[in-house]
């Protein structure tokens, strides 16, 4: 284990890629992602944000991918956020944990042999989360949210469960076949991860970082008592964030592969 990442980088290549990361998280979670909608304004849905403050401190070690998850969101916050809500400092610790302890994660995962075991734990916890999510819109055709009512109707209710289906489904699917893919394009030089230990680290990161400590965040922001509920849409939006995610660091593992040895 080395914290400050991969020995092959010097101290400057070290700070130049973080300054490199650090940029395109902020501008992948304020500019290229949904956020604040208006329904559910603790929500926010991020086209690789996240999974470049995985990779970077996955690269650089848990130092830098602190300081690239803590800078991301202040940068973000300050340069790009429109949404009118004050600054959140411990919205940015969120971020700051998900840099640092990304590496330890991986770190773990790494050390587990049995990715059948993996891939059950991440089905069956997703597989839970979808059920419950269907049960709660198909059973309520009403959801009072901030003094607001809002009508479930027919059509929300059909799409809504098809939707999450259809991403669980993804996830099976793409790991499945992806999985070949991946392996053969890595090679024993670098670092090698099979699609399973990256969706199991996600699922690891996702659930304890993202929608138990996020949420916990957010709702000291809107009001601990919406932490249930927070935690229940945070959830949701973990059956589309663990896929994708999955998708970008595998891809950024096999671009940048033949130009570093990952240790």
């Amino acid at each position: 284990m080395n914290i400050l990442g991969d020995k092959n980088l010097s101290l400057v290549q070290k700070i130049a890629l973080a300054g490199l990361f650090t940029a395109l998280a902020a501008i992948l979670n304020k500019v290229l992602a949904i956020n604040y909608i208006a329904a559910v304004p603790f929500v926010r849905i991020s086209f690789g944000g996240p999974a470049i403050i995985i990779f970077a401190s996955i690269l650089l070690g848990p130092i830098f991918g602190a300081l690239v998850g803590g800078l991301s969101d202040i940068l973000g916050y300050f340069v790009f956020d429109l949404s009118g809500f004050p600054y959140a400092p411990w919205i940015t610790f969120t971020y700051i944990l998900l840099g640092a302890l990304s590496y330890f994660v991986f770190y773990l995962v790494k050390k587990v042999k049995n990715q059948k075991l993996m891939m059950l734990i991440t089905y069956l916890t997703m597989g839970i989360v979808f059920l419950i999510a269907t049960l709660f819109i198909t059973l309520n055709d009403k959801i009072v949210w901030f003094s607001h009512t809002y009508t479930l109707d027919l059509a929300l209710k059909i799409s809504l469960p098809i939707l999450m289906f259809v991403l669980f489904v993804f996830i099976i699917v793409f790991n499945f076949f992806f999985n070949r893919h991946f392996q053969k394009k890595m090679t024993t030089s670098s670092l090698v991860f099979s699609i399973y230990q990256l969706s199991f680290s996600l699922f690891i990161i996702e659930v304890l970082i993202i929608v138990f400590f996020g949420s916990l965040m957010k709702a000291i922001l809107f009001g601990m008592e919406l932490y249930p509920l927070i935690v229940f849409f945070q959830a949701m939006t973990m059956l589309f964030n663990i896929p994708f995610n999955t998708f970008i660091i595998s891809y950024i593992m096999l671009i940048t592969k033949r130009y570093y040895k990952y240790n």
